[in-house]
């Protein structure tokens, strides 16, 4: 099952995403920064979650999946969201989250001859296996010649860019999660800790004004706060949960947002 839901992540999205890089055509008084210095037909392979576990080597007799790689091999670059943690059990003694999602550590060679160039570390399953499943991770991404992006020993490492270059073009990725372990900046005389690139946003679930009497009533019925409801946080027009927090729409525009909520 893990061997098919790998393919059809990958398979699903490589259709929408291998892009055709071209010169931008500058539309403000700085044509320099706005133009691409790649030629045309510069092309990047975006997939989304790579969840593997060990090499699919015996899937490469699969004509679909072997169609799936010959794309990724065919482009320029090619990337992905690195949603697994690559870490070698016979050896590891680090912590351990929530969840399992761990590869062998041939995995990263794998993934190089697949035909990765660059991955994102952060997302909700970063922190599987603690901090130094991470640290693990990012050894054997390295030994693999893999560039990753969205970890680092500090916390200026970890939201760097990190590039990866062709005789083609070169290109960059930042990456960035509201999941794991964030790393955070120093101050005065106390020194940061390095982790994920953190995304600091707020989530509002947008509700329509003629609904929020409904929320008022939830809030009034627990006035010192649940589990779910945050203690001292609620205005006139706010009323905040542990997650999501709740916000009155202003108008029928915003109650049509798609997503239902706004990220501030």
């Amino acid at each position: 099952m893990m061997h098919q839901h790998v393919w059809a992540r990958a398979g699903g999205l490589l259709g929408v995403a291998a892009v055709m890089a071209s010169p931008l055509a500058a539309q403000t008084d700085r044509p320099v920064e706005l133009t691409s210095s790649v030629d045309e037909g510069f092309t990047i392979a975006v997939v989304g979650d790579l969840i593997i576990a060990h090499s699919l080597e015996h899937m490469m007799s699969n004509p679909r999946f072997a169609e799936v790689v010959g794309v990724l091999q065919g482009a320029d670059v090619a990337t992905g969201n690195l949603e697994t943690q690559i870490i070698d059990g016979r050896t590891f003694t680090g912590g351990r989250g929530g969840s399992t999602h761990g590869a062998e550590p041939e995995a990263a060679e794998w993934l190089k001859e697949m035909g990765f160039d660059i991955v994102a570390r952060p997302n909700n399953h970063a922190n599987d296996f603690g901090f130094e499943g991470l640290v693990e991770t990012s050894r054997h991404l390295d030994r693999a010649g893999l560039q990753h992006s969205g970890f680092g020993d500090t916390y200026w490492a970890a939201r760097a860019a990190r590039f990866h270059t062709t005789s083609r073009g070169r290109v960059g990725m930042v990456a960035t999660s509201e999941n794991g372990q964030p790393a955070t900046p120093g101050r005065g005389e106390w020194p940061g800790t390095g982790g994920l690139n953190p995304f600091n946003v707020t989530q509002y679930f947008m509700v329509p004004a003629e609904s929020w009497d409904a929320v008022q009533e939830l809030r009034n019925l627990f006035p010192n706060g649940t589990g779910f409801y945050a203690r001292g946080a609620n205005t006139a027009d706010r009323i905040f949960r542990i997650s999501p927090k709740n916000r009155r729409c202003a108008d029928s525009s915003e109650a049509g947002m798609p997503a239902k909520y706004r990220v501030v």
